[in-house]
């Protein structure tokens, strides 16, 4: 076989592989399928992966703390993960089975054909009930309750009103940046986070009905952050709720891939 042919065959298997790690959700069709992950029976405990499918998706639902509800459930604009509405429950969303390195949406930094992203707009009831609402990517682990757990992660998110940027790198501890933006109680916002194939990370968001319409912007105060190469990084959203509780929070829809 020609190396001509042997490119053209890397190209369409690269190809492939890209529109296999390719998401899309907005939850307007309802939830189809429920159920715990593996030959267990679903309790109300800490750890315990569910899986959801609708027409478009399937996610992975992992409780954190005694999280009384299996799954999220279908709300009139999207996919409500408010959880039970407890002070610390909350879940960790994921598109692959935690832990499983054979997973599609698995990326490794530095052996990427492209960059790769996570995107998401929410809408909450009552911001300051929010301990944290997070999108980004971790190293590929079992679910941590606490995201200072992981040894390597960048997230990003409401934490109460503030959007923060919340970062680790090998172990070395959480940096917490604040944007010094805020999100408000009933106004969508966007949330994306994009890794090019050398690790390095870029934010952007929408916080405002304008800039929802008008198109995503970097925020006010940023962070240089690149994951170390080699790093197995994982997408995820996280929820957890804190003492004044949020009401609904409505991810709108949930996007993940690699760049064009």
């Amino acid at each position: 076989m020609t190396e001509k042919a042997l490119k053209q065959i890397d190209r369409k298997t690269r190809d492939l592989n890209m529109k296999g790690s390719y998401m899309f959700d907005n939850f307007t069709d309802r939830v189809i399928g429920r159920g715990p992950l593996g030959n267990v029976l679903p309790v109300v405990t800490d750890a315990l992966t569910n899986v959801i499918s609708t027409p478009l998706s399937t996610l992975y639902v992992t409780n954190i703390e005694a999280q009384a509800l299996f799954c999220p459930s279908n709300a009139a604009t999207g996919l409500d993960i408010a959880g039970d509405q407890v002070d610390t429950n909350g879940w960790e969303i994921g598109m692959s089975e935690p832990g499983q390195a054979d997973a599609r949406f698995i990326f490794t930094v530095g052996s990427e054909p492209v960059g790769f992203f996570i995107e998401a707009k929410f809408t909450v009831a009552d911001v300051s009930g929010s301990n944290e609402i997070l999108i980004g990517f971790h190293e590929m682990a079992t679910v941590e309750a606490a995201r200072g757990s992981y040894t390597d992660y960048s997230l990003f998110g409401a934490i109460g009103a503030d959007l923060n940027l919340a970062t680790n790198l090998a172990s070395a501890g959480e940096t917490l940046t604040d944007t010094t933006d805020d999100v408000s109680d009933t106004v969508a916002f966007v949330l994306r986070m994009e890794v090019d194939t050398d690790g390095k990370v870029t934010y952007k968001m929408a916080n405002t009905a304008a800039l929802v319409a008008s198109g995503i912007v970097v925020p006010t105060v940023g962070l240089d952050f690149t994951f170390a190469d080699g790093t197995v990084l994982v997408p995820c959203v996280r929820q957890i709720q804190d003492a004044g509780l949020t009401g609904t929070l409505v991810m709108n829809y949930l996007e993940c891939g690699y760049l064009n």
